[in-house]
């Protein structure tokens, strides 16, 4: 199984155990961290999640893992929350966020430029539109390779979101 495989089987399996539980999966990774293997769970739910939230989580899914995924080695489960600098991974978090400063990076150039910073603007008919130093770029939902809240929000001098 290539990584892309195992990273969608993780989100298959792990998906139905922490809505069951209120949580959602925000984000998911498989990587090599100071030579160990790593499967990190980024979970939250209304209201935020704390320590003991991350560590019932991490019980309910580490059999789960075990047994599903079938790696060859070890791994260390972690299972954290997303922080204030969360990605964005589904067109619901884009909507979610409107009105938010955030980091994008598209998986080929469009028009010449692959990094945007700057703030959602409008989601519409599966394309996420930013305003960008006074400029609007309309990039389609699927040219999207990352995008994050920026730190600018951390820092309290974005202005504040709207909520849909």
């Amino acid at each position: 199984m290539d990584r892309e495989e195992l990273l969608a089987k993780i989100e298959r399996i792990c998906t139905p155990v922490l809505d069951q539980m209120g949580y959602r999966l925000i984000e998911w990774e498989y990587v090599q961290d100071a030579g160990r293997w790593v499967i990190r769970l980024y979970i939250d739910r209304e209201g935020g999640v704390n320590i003991d939230d991350c560590t019932r989580a991490s019980r309910a899914l580490g059999d789960v893992i075990d047994v599903e995924l079938e790696i060859p080695h070890g791994y260390t489960l972690e299972v954290s929350s997303p922080g204030i600098f969360r990605p964005l991974r589904r067109l619901e978090d884009f909507v979610k966020y409107r009105g938010a400063a955030i980091k994008l990076k598209t998986k080929m150039p469009l028009d010449g430029r692959s990094n945007y910073r700057g703030v959602i603007e409008e989601i519409k008919d599966n394309t996420v539109a930013m305003v960008v130093d006074g400029m609007r770029y309309t990039i389609p939902f699927e040219a999207i390779a990352k995008a994050r809240l920026d730190e600018d929000i951390a820092a309290g001098t974005a202005q504040g979101r709207e909520q849909s």
